[in-house]
């Protein structure tokens, strides 16, 4: 199928960015892509039986300063893989200090036999 953090890890190690991964409340993010899938639904019925699931999920940028070219090579990078699905925010989280991107994509996957 796919591995979101094959797919960033390269972007990570490009701008020094310290992880890659499932999101992690326990952990400072500063410095931080993650991700997640936010909802999965059945698509494309046969005989009563979905043939396709589309899967939807976000991508989080966390970082320290705010960087456009981080922003669009990750969003390029994810648009050769996943639809875009709605335009991004840019976001200020002021209780920690950290500028977010939250970016949303899906990926319809055929279902097997």
């Amino acid at each position: 199928m796919f591995n979101l953090k094959e797919i960033l890890e390269p972007i990570r190690e490009k701008y020094g960015f310290k992880r890659v991964g499932i999101i992690d409340r326990s952990l400072d993010m500063r410095n931080s892509i993650t991700f997640f899938a936010y909802h999965e639904k059945e698509e494309e019925f046969a005989d009563d039986e979905a043939q396709v699931e589309k899967i939807y999920v976000q991508v989080d940028i966390w970082s320290s300063e705010w960087n456009e070219n981080l922003n669009d090579e990750v969003d390029a990078t994810m648009r050769k893989y996943f639809k875009k699905e709605v335009e991004s925010r840019d976001l200020y989280e002021e209780d920690v200090d950290i500028h977010h991107k939250a970016l949303r994509y899906s990926i319809k996957v055929k279902r097997r036999g």
